[in-house]
C-alpha cells in the first residue's frame, strides 16, 4: 500500500465528512421539499417515497384489509 501525503489524507477526510453530512441531511432536505407531516422521531416512517409510491404503500394496506374482511380504517 502506498503511503499518502498529509494533503492527500486531509482531502480524503474532507470528502468522507462531506459524504456523511450529505447522508445526515438527506431526510431534512427531503422534508423541506415534500412537506410530509407524519414523520415520528423514532424513524418508523422515514422512508422517502415519490407521490405514486406513497399512495401505493397506503393502498396496499387498504386492499389487504378488504381482502381479509377487516373493517379497520
Amino acid at each position: 500500500m502506498a503511503v499518502k501525503s498529509q494533503e492527500e489524507l486531509d482531502e480524503l477526510v474532507r470528502r468522507m465528512k462531506a459524504e456523511k453530512a450529505g447522508h445526515e441531511n438527506y431526510r431534512e432536505r427531503s422534508l423541506k421539499l415534500h412537506g410530509h407531516n407524519n414523520n415520528p422521531s423514532d424513524g418508523s416512517n422515514w422512508e422517502n417515497l415519490c407521490t405514486y409510491c406513497h399512495d401505493d404503500e397506503h393502498s396496499r394496506s387498504i386492499l389487504a384489509d378488504y381482502l381479509h374482511g377487516s373493517d379497520r380504517k
